[in-house]
């Protein structure tokens, strides 16, 4: 019985075809996942750009603020130095001293992205380090100077004043301070002259941070341009 001659050419098509096939099929695959992640890179800056930017308003609206506390300490300090009249101190100058606005920062979205190992998502190395930077070291210095005047402030300046200090009722044709003799001692001036320190040291940091966030979040927004 004579051999039947193999088909080289059908087997040789048969199996290019199979090669083919699983080539377009990794080929596929490989899109499919590069899609994946650049969508999840879009999402991940997407959500840190909504967090900075709200981060930035915050320390703005801080700094806008501040003027007029500063403005209030500013004469409280003036005041613990001179001779100035008693009907001059009202109530802001006082409470002034223990109601310094704190800097809430939302890094909700990038300590999820440190806690699950995904920071590494973000393909852009460059961006990645000013990332990182914002929330590990001007947040960071933030951080400590907020904790320095609340130290200050409920250690020292709060507990004196709702003791020391007596709140007159204008109502009842009182001057808004009865006395001042309480403020007119070496301990209030060095407490109020480290208040007033530490507020315009932390304006120089919320400023800097400002600055960095405004930077920030040009460079997303160019980022998301490219990947969109």
């Amino acid at each position: 019985m004579a051999k039947s001659k193999i088909n080289w050419r059908n087997h040789f098509i048969e199996l290019l075809v199979v090669v083919i096939g699983i080539t377009i099929a990794f080929g596929m695959e490989n899109w499919a996942e590069k899609r994946r992640d650049r969508e999840t890179q879009v999402n991940y800056l997407t959500s840190l750009r909504d967090d900075i930017t709200n981060d930035n308003t915050e320390l703005n609206h801080i700094l806008d603020s501040s003027n007029v506390l500063n403005g209030n300490i500013d004469f409280l300090m003036r005041y613990v130095f001179a001779n100035a009249p008693l009907k001059d101190l009202k109530y802001r100058h006082i409470t002034s001293t223990y109601s310094a606005p704190y800097f809430n920062a939302k890094d909700g979205t990038y300590h999820s992205l440190v806690n699950s190992g995904s920071l590494d998502m973000i393909s852009n190395y460059e961006l990645r380090a000013s990332i990182t930077d914002l929330y590990n070291f001007y947040y960071d210095e933030i951080s400590k100077a907020d904790d320095f005047i609340h130290d200050l402030v409920n250690g020292q300046i709060y507990p004196y004043m709702i003791e020391n200090i007596q709140f007159g009722s204008v109502q009842f044709g009182q001057n808004e301070i009865l006395d001042d003799k309480p403020l007119k001692n070496n301990k209030v001036r060095n407490m109020i002259g480290s208040y007033t320190n530490l507020l315009k040291e932390r304006e120089v940091i919320y400023r800097l941070t400002s600055e960095k966030c405004g930077s920030l979040l040009i460079d997303i927004n160019a980022e998301l341009a490219k990947l969109k």
